[in-house]
């Protein structure tokens, strides 16, 4: 079974940035919301090992979904460039930037064709999210 993990590297007031290692190597970047105490639709996901599956979402297509989120329902890995695009899900991208003056991944539709391909064969699995100390 491979080993995802979604390691966060920054926080900043706007949106978290991190990365997603499959077995330890790097797939792609993320943009998350910034943490605000796990609330709905504000905040991003606590730190913790998540069971996770494919998901057919009527919104976004084919996702990831997390599940078992403490006091939250349908977070995702969709695509996405911006903060304002996310409801506490997870925007995968092929790189970091700035959008309409606030933090932005780019490529998201790429980087999410990586992070599938990189699932591919996987029925369910674990992410663990951790932040960077």
């Amino acid at each position: 079974m491979k080993q995802f993990t979604l390691l966060r590297v920054s926080s900043e007031p706007l949106a978290t940035r991190g990365v997603i290692l499959v077995d330890g190597a790097p797939i792609c970047v993320t943009l998350e919301l910034p943490w605000k105490d796990n609330q709905a639709q504000i905040s991003c996901i606590p730190e913790g090992i998540y069971d996770a599956s494919w998901y057919l979402s009527p919104t976004h297509g084919e996702t990831i979904l997390f599940q078992n989120v403490l006091g939250r329902s349908l977070i995702m890995f969709h695509s996405a460039n911006t903060p304002d695009q996310l409801k506490g899900c997870v925007a995968p991208g092929c790189e970091f930037g700035i959008m309409d003056d606030q933090p932005a991944v780019f490529k998201s539709k790429l980087a999410m064709g990586k992070l599938k391909a990189a699932m591919y064969g996987e029925r369910q699995f674990k992410i663990e999210v951790k932040n960077a100390r």
